[in-house]
């Protein structure tokens, strides 16, 4: 069986859409996508960099606190499958799966989708479709376990 793929310009994309869609209606996960976009996007962020290093990198972005603390635990998750020896874009792939994390628990992206304006609803439900589409589709790239 073939392995879906996916391309780094359409995550972007996806990104960026639910980052403006957030800043209007779901401010709370804004940084979620920001980071995530931030991930596929940058060109200083290096693999092998330490802690300290990612610090630094993540806190130029200005990310609220929360959303540094959050990437550090994402970042040391990453170096816990490190075992598996993926490359750049899938350990990109994985990030950007733990950032967009965001459908489970109270309070969560879906208890947040009754909008009174249809075309914000709709679109809404586009964006949450097509994560849970990418989170499958990297799921069975990496062959994650969940």
């Amino acid at each position: 069986m073939k392995k879906p793929r996916i391309y780094i310009e359409t995550l972007i994309q996806l990104m960026d859409r639910a980052e403006s869609f957030s800043e209007k209606f779901l401010p709370s996960y804004r940084d979620h996508f920001r980071m995530a976009h931030f991930v596929l996007w940058s060109k200083d962020l290096k693999f092998e960099m330490d802690e300290v290093a990612v610090g630094a990198l993540v806190n130029s972005y200005r990310f609220s606190s929360n959303s540094e603390d959050f990437f550090r635990d994402c970042w040391e998750t990453l170096k816990e499958y490190d075992e598996k020896s993926w490359d750049d874009d899938q350990k990109k792939y994985f990030l950007v799966y733990l950032f967009t994390d965001i459908f489970r628990g109270m309070g969560s992206w879906c208890d947040n989708g009754s909008f009174s304006n249809s075309k914000d609803k709709l679109e809404y439900e586009e964006i949450t479709e097509e994560l849970h589409l990418v989170r499958a589709k990297i799921e069975t790239i990496l062959n994650l376990e969940v």
